[in-house]
C-alpha cells in the first residue's frame, strides 16, 4: 500500500488506495488482465490509504446533497461504484446510518476520482464471523483462501475504471444477485443480520422501480 501511496501521489485521479478485494466466487477479474492493481469508482474502507490533500477535499456535510438527489444523471453516474450508493447516501444523511464511508465515496465522486484495487485481496475481515459492529456473517465477502505472502507489484495505469471490471465491481453491491438459499442459509444463522439485509435489499428494489416507473 505504501508502494501504491508512492506511486499515485501526483496522480489526482487517484483519490485513495484499497487493501481488500472480493473473493472470486463474488467478483472475478476478467482474463488477460495484466495488472495486479485496478481502478474503480468507489473507495474502499476496509483497509485503505489517502493523502491529506485528498481527504481535505471531502465536503462531510454533503453540502450540495439536495441538488444531487434531483438530478436524475448525477445519482446514476454515482451509482456506477454500486446500486446501493445514492440510498446509502440518502440514509446518512437522514440520520438513519452513520457512516464515514459513504461520504468518503461521494468525495470521489465529486472529485472524479477513483480508488485503486489490489486484484487480490490484502486483508481479511474477520468481523464477518458476526461479530463486527457494521457487518455480519456474508458468505459473498469472507475469504475462504488468504495467500498472505502475495503483493501486487504491476500498478495499473491512472485510467478510467476498465468497463467490464467496473461493470462486475458494481454487481457485487447488487443485493439481487446473493438472493440464493445458501446466501440465506449462512445469514439465517445470524438473525440480526438478515433482518438488515432484507432491509438494504427492499430499499434498493423500491428505488430501482420508481426510477424504472419515472422513465415510463
Amino acid at each position: 500500500m505504501n508502494f501504491a501511496l508512492d506511486k499515485y501521489r501526483e496522480a489526482n485521479q487517484v483519490f485513495s488506495i484499497g487493501g481488500y478485494q472480493f473473493p472470486s466466487k463474488t467478483m472475478e477479474i476478467p482474463d488477460g488482465y495484466t495488472y495486479d492493481t485496478y481502478t474503480a469508482y468507489r473507495a474502499c474502507s476496509w483497509g485503505w490509504a489517502t493523502w491529506a490533500d485528498r481527504w481535505n477535499k471531502v465536503d462531510w456535510d454533503v453540502s450540495d446533497f439536495k441538488e444531487f438527489v434531483q438530478d436524475e444523471e448525477a445519482v446514476n453516474a454515482f451509482n456506477q461504484g454500486g446500486i446501493d450508493l445514492s440510498q446509502s447516501l440518502k440514509d446518512q444523511m437522514n440520520g438513519r446510518i452513520d457512516s464515514w464511508a459513504i461520504r468518503f465515496c461521494y468525495g470521489h465522486f465529486r472529485a472524479e476520482s477513483y480508488c485503486v484495487y489490489p486484484t487480490r485481496t490484502l486483508v481479511r475481515n474477520i468481523g464477518l464471523d458476526s461479530s463486527g459492529v457494521h457487518c455480519g456473517v456474508d458468505p459473498t465477502r469472507d475469504h475462504d483462501i488468504f495467500d498472505e505472502d502475495w503483493h501486487p507489484s504491476e500498478l495499473c495505469p491512472v485510467v478510467k475504471p476498465d468497463m467490464e471490471i467496473a461493470k462486475r465491481f458494481a454487481m457485487a453491491f447488487d443485493p439481487r444477485r446473493f438472493v440464493t438459499k445458501s446466501y440465506f442459509f449462512e445469514l439465517m444463522k445470524n438473525p440480526r443480520n438478515l433482518t438488515a439485509r432484507i432491509i438494504t435489499f427492499l430499499k434498493i428494489r423500491w428505488t430501482i422501480s420508481s426510477r424504472m416507473a419515472k422513465r415510463k
